[in-house]
């Protein structure tokens, strides 16, 4: 019946993977073995399972499994699901009753995740971002990811704060040959904690809304002539204080704004930039505040 029933150290390979276990067994519809160790040789993939089955299409199923993509001698992340199914061919994980370890600790249950087996970008949820602070509260982020095209992409970030409410953030990002670039952006709507702040300091009717804006544009025109576009903006001056996660947003004094257009060739370079300020530390007396620039002319030639 054309099945082959293996015990002791088995040991099988073939295109796709490479497996090591205590029995197998091999026959036109598959493969199955137990107690196995995997190397997945297509992909960056290896762990164990009590069982692992295989099918002619190329689909691994593997179950009370522990899987990763880091290399054996420093995991830094893994899988260990009850029920793992791996689509070698079609590049893509999935996995049910998961717990995701870091450097060794459960940060999340998940009934159901799924995974890309390479680099290539999936649409999908990605791992939630959860923290607290003595000015936002508890935080929890659950970020989105949406694979539009090869050259596009944007992820939708969520983010709840307990002190504050619901703030929506997002990222595009698009490459072309002659043009790429980003904007971020996110809008929360009446912070509740920054609405009691103005109102403690005696404004009737504060606008309490919060939001963020940053573009940045390059396009290639024909002729080595060129236009780059970067700008930030936030609502208020105590934006970055209330939801940066680094010291130096924090103390970032003015946002710059410029459009500039250049043009290269084998004797000039020339180049004219608009370039203006938002000024968020309202103590920087004038002769400290950086001058708008409306417009800027450069020329250089050499022969």
């Amino acid at each position: 019946n054309n099945r082959l029933d293996v015990s002791g150290q088995v040991r099988f390979h073939d295109p796709t993977v490479l497996v090591q276990g205590d029995t197998g067994r091999y026959s036109d519809d598959g493969a199955l073995f137990n107690h196995a160790q995997f190397q997945l040789l297509q992909q960056s993939g290896h762990g164990s399972a009590s069982q692992i089955s295989m099918s002619p299409s190329e689909v691994i199923t593997l179950r009370n499994v522990t899987y990763t993509s880091c290399p054996q001698q420093r995991a830094t992340w893994q899988i260990r699901a009850r029920e793992l199914r791996l689509d070698t061919a079609g590049g893509v994980g999935v996995g049910r009753g998961a717990i995701i370890d870091v450097h060794d600790i459960p940060i999340a249950y998940l009934p159901w995740i799924s995974f890309p087996l390479n680099d290539a970008r999936k649409s999908g949820f990605l791992f939630p971002e959860i923290s607290t602070s003595s000015r936002s509260g508890g935080m929890l982020a659950t970020p989105w990811y949406w694979n539009i095209a090869p050259t596009q992409d944007a992820t939708l970030v969520p983010t709840y704060y307990t002190y504050r409410g619901l703030d929506m953030g997002a990222q595009y990002r698009f490459l072309s040959s002659w043009n790429r670039g980003s904007i971020d952006a996110s809008y929360l709507p009446s912070d509740r904690a920054y609405g009691t702040e103005l109102r403690a300091e005696g404004r009737s009717d504060p606008n309490s809304d919060r939001s963020y804006l940053r573009l940045l544009d390059r396009l290639q025109l024909p002729g080595n002539t060129r236009i780059d576009t970067s700008g930030e903006s936030v609502s208020d001056s105590e934006y970055f204080e209330d939801f940066s996660q680094g010291s130096q947003s924090t103390s970032t004094p003015f946002l710059a704004r410029s459009v500039a257009i250049g043009h290269r060739n084998d004797i000039w370079n020339l180049r004219g930039e608009v370039l203006d300020f938002q000024t968020l530390d309202n103590t920087l007396p004038d002769e400290d505040r950086p001058y708008i620039q409306l417009p800027r002319l450069t020329a250089a030639g050499s022969w």
